[in-house]
């Protein structure tokens, strides 16, 4: 795993990321207030403890895929592999706390969410 910022965060994450373990993003249940802190932020939290924003959208998509046994069929977006997509604004490897403000959410090849409303079932979200 490559490095780049800061590692001045907890010393075992700091450890581990030197060490070149695989960290993956994900509800974990005791790692922090997980009522508290959303997904999205996770990515700012491990940013801020050295992983690189490169590896840290690894670790809450590809990385975590293969942790799950899902390798090829999550985690990436390639042709035959369903996908939930989220679109932000700005670049997450330039500003890893944009995927704070999520755009459009497309998921199972319909519009879940078009940045102002909710829609289940791919139901028309101007309505």
């Amino acid at each position: 795993m490559r490095r780049t910022g800061s590692a001045s965060g907890w010393p075992p994450t700091r450890n581990c990321l030197d060490a070149g373990v695989r960290i993956v993003l994900g509800t974990d249940v005791g790692g922090f207030e997980w009522t508290r802190v959303s997904q999205a932020e996770e990515f700012a939290l491990m940013t801020g403890l050295g992983m690189s924003a490169a590896d840290a959208l690894r670790a809450g998509t590809l990385w975590a895929a293969e942790l799950l046994g899902l390798a090829g069929t999550a985690g990436v977006i390639e042709p035959g592999v369903p996908a939930d997509i989220v679109a932000v604004a700005g670049d997450p490897l330039r500003d890893i706390e944009c995927l704070q403000q999520v755009e459009l959410v497309i998921q199972g090849g319909l519009i879940a969410w078009d940045g102002h409303h909710l829609a289940w079932n791919g139901r028309d979200t101007t309505a």
